[in-house]
């Protein structure tokens, strides 16, 4: 990045921890310009509180979160899907923020992409997690990938668009986002609780709000990412798939086994979840079955609680991808199951 940054335009900044990555992020944006910073698991612990400077600021701010196996150092070299709950939900406070999750190597590019389009339109912290199968591949790209995508910037406020209040209770898209150095652009911006106007405020009324206009700016993100891609959708079964993350490629080889006769939804957008997508592709099956690498099934605890279905998981916690033949293996188990119900395959 050092090298390959200065040539469009950019800087990279090595720190001393992640700490400082973070809050150098979060500085530059503050300054006008997209900033992001990248970590694995531990780093991404350490990221959490300025996560909620970010969001209670209203800083845009994208961080990325190549997962890694294990708590503390686990295993470095490996890859796991165990920061799903985290980044969701590791906040103190309820400080919100998208979740994206790139399936294959071109979601790499083009969820970034949006990652920075609604942190910079809704004014929220992003964090994108990938892991080691995706963050370490090289693959061949349709060189169009580049060609298409929509940028969005921030809006900046002149005087001609009159009186402006720096954090509205009412959030609309393209929300001005002032930069510090313009006399027209003068605010406070601090992590305390505080009005439309950035003054700190430990009101009822103010704090209830504000974060409601801090949660509900999320609903805003599906303006910009639909959040999932369907496979099969046409397609009646029995059972059908529903992964996130780096599983796709493994689950898109079964289903070739299968001749596509199972459906399959890919979410890359965990928080907020497309719910009306998952509950209309969870009406056309009777089990969901989900792959995940980890231990505790942490996208199937989140389905669980907006869909009535049967829920299998099926974790793989060695370190290593899932092999197509597992998958196969096991789909074949249970689309063959006569006897009492499976609720988990564990590897």
């Amino acid at each position: 990045m050092l090298k390959e940054l200065p040539k469009f335009g950019g800087k990279a900044l090595q720190t001393e921890d992640e700490i400082s990555a973070v809050g150098a992020a979060i500085g530059a944006s503050y300054a006008g310009v997209k900033a992001m910073t990248a970590t694995s698991g531990p780093g991404f612990s350490l990221m959490q509180e300025m996560l909620g400077l970010a969001a209670m600021a209203e800083i845009p701010l994208v961080v990325v979160d190549a997962q890694r196996a294990g708590p503390s150092t686990g295993m470095p070299t490996k890859m796991e899907q165990g920061d799903l709950l985290t980044a969701v939900y590791g906040s103190h406070g309820e400080g919100p923020r998208v979740v994206f999750a790139p399936a294959t190597v071109q979601d790499s590019f083009t969820l970034i992409v949006s990652a920075f389009n609604i942190s910079e339109a809704l004014r929220l912290p992003v964090v994108v997690l990938t892991d080691l199968i995706l963050a370490q591949r090289t693959e061949s790209v349709d060189v169009s990938l580049f060609k298409n995508e929509k940028v969005i910037n921030r809006a900046q406020y002149t005087l001609s668009d009159g009186d402006f209040s720096p954090f509205p209770f009412e959030y609309k898209n393209r929300q001005y986002i002032p930069l510090p150095g313009r006399e027209t652009d003068i605010y406070t911006a601090t992590g305390l609780e505080h009005d439309e106007n950035g003054y700190p405020s430990y009101e009822p009324d103010v704090h209830l709000k504000m974060a409601t206009k801090r949660h509900k700016k999320l609903d805003l993100a599906f303006e910009y990412e639909t959040g999932y891609d369907n496979y099969n959708a046409g397609v009646k079964n029995k059972i059908g798939i529903i992964s996130w993350g780096s599983t796709h490629g493994p689950v898109m080889e079964a289903l070739q086994h299968f001749e596509n006769s199972i459906p399959y939804m890919s979410i890359k957008m965990l928080n907020p979840l497309p719910v009306t997508a998952i509950q209309q592709f969870c009406d056309k099956v009777d089990i969901v079955v989900v792959p995940e690498h980890n231990y505790s099934g942490q996208l199937a605890l989140l389905l669980k609680s907006i869909v009535k279905n049967r829920i299998v998981r099926i974790n793989k916690l060695q370190g290593l991808p899932f092999y197509k033949n597992e998958l196969i293996e096991k789909l074949n188990l249970l689309l063959e199951q006569k006897s009492g119900p499976i609720e988990k395959i564990q590897f």
